[in-house]
């Protein structure tokens, strides 16, 4: 109306640059850049690059965690340290599923990001990394996720028993087979058949 148009523009949740164009036949076209920022930061957000690993003691998987908005939208311009934790289960003790390539725990976020390597180990199992602020004024949220560690392929058949028994008939050793991967993790999804042999006297 008389040569103007108003509109609104709604910036929508995801922080971006938008362009805008204004097209009418016969005249040049009018453009204007709307930038939608991301809002306070309110919570951590955690990756990785791969959450199933072999665990061969050489494989590796990056791990992320951003500070966003309510949104997911990344905080740029943010700098924070983060503390990084590791737990890990599969049945055995005193051995470490992996390792985070670090100086230390604490990880400076920059520009509202930052990454670290966990390596693994040659065991199999489950760990959960937790990221959480060094601050507790900052409000945010702590996340984690679980990053699985697989065994190898099938490489050999490991054999268990009571080394010495009485030679009178009647003692008994009870025999454990299991197949393995190269690190001696047990292969738990294969069925194989396995044949027996005795050397000397003895029976099944």
């Amino acid at each position: 109306v008389n040569g103007q148009a108003v509109i609104t523009y709604n910036a929508g949740i995801i922080a971006k640059l938008s362009t805008i164009t204004a097209v009418s036949e016969g005249l040049n076209n009018g453009t204007v850049n709307v930038e939608t920022l991301a809002g306070p930061a309110t919570k951590l957000i955690v990756d990785s690059s791969q959450l199933i690993v072999i665990a061969d003691g050489v494989s590796s998987t990056t791990i992320v965690a951003t500070i966003t908005d309510v949104n997911g939208n990344r905080k740029y311009g943010t700098n924070t340290s983060l503390i990084l934790r590791k737990t890990e289960s599969n049945g055995a003790t005193g051995v470490k599923l992996g390792e985070i390539v670090q100086v230390s725990s604490a990880v400076n976020a920059r520009d509202g990001q930052a990454q670290v390597l966990l390596r693994t180990g040659i065991r199999a199992g489950l760990v959960n990394i937790t990221v959480s602020t060094g601050s507790e004024s900052d409000n945010l949220t702590s996340a984690g996720l679980d990053i699985t560690l697989l065994c190898g392929p099938a490489s050999k058949v490991v054999i268990a028993g009571d080394p010495a028994l009485k030679a009178n008939g009647v003692s008994i050793s009870t025999i454990t087979v299991k197949i393995t991967d190269s690190n001696d993790n047990i292969i738990i999804d294969r069925t194989d058949t396995i044949q027996l042999n005795v050397s000397s006297s003895g029976v099944f």
